[in-house]
């Protein structure tokens, strides 16, 4: 088996030539359809969802309720299958980091805003949040509210 790697792309065959011809079809494959990027936005927080060639579409959380990521090189989470696959994890994603322990409105806001099959997950992460901020406002540490709120 013969391996050789063209523009980051590792490709095999019997023959060189095989090898090459599937080198080009992965780069092909990894640049064909759709790279346009967006921002989603929600409640004064903001991801920006991208693809990249050679691991799939990802995102990243730039700004949240404390701070904006600055000047720098940006990684992401990646590895998504498609763009709606991001986005609908970039949503949920984005639930959470606004939500404030005990708002009632953020909690029916954070679950109207994501994909109806991750309301249930996003409910189940609240309630946990909600019994953590209870366990620390009783003066447990972060451990011991943590595991308070685990196991209840």
């Amino acid at each position: 088996m013969v391996k050789v790697e063209l523009h980051g792309f590792e490709g095999t065959g019997k023959t060189l030539k095989e090898a090459k011809a599937d080198a080009h079809n992965q780069a092909d494959t990894a640049l064909a359809g759709n790279y346009t990027p967006c921002i989603l936005r929600f409640k004064g927080n903001t991801v920006l969802v991208w693809r990249e060639p050679r691991h799939g579409w990802g995102y990243r959380l730039l700004s949240d309720a404390d701070h904006v990521v600055g000047n720098g090189d940006l990684y992401a989470s990646t590895g998504y299958a498609d763009k709606a696959e991001v986005v609908r994890s970039a949503k949920k994603h984005l639930a959470q980091a606004s939500y404030v322990p005990g708002s009632t409105l953020d909690e029916m806001d954070a679950l109207a805003y994501v994909h109806k099959d991750d309301r249930r997950d996003l409910q189940s992460w609240i309630a946990f949040q909600i019994r953590y901020a209870a366990a620390r406002a009783t003066g447990k540490t972060d451990h011991e509210a943590h595991q308070s709120a685990c196991y209840v």
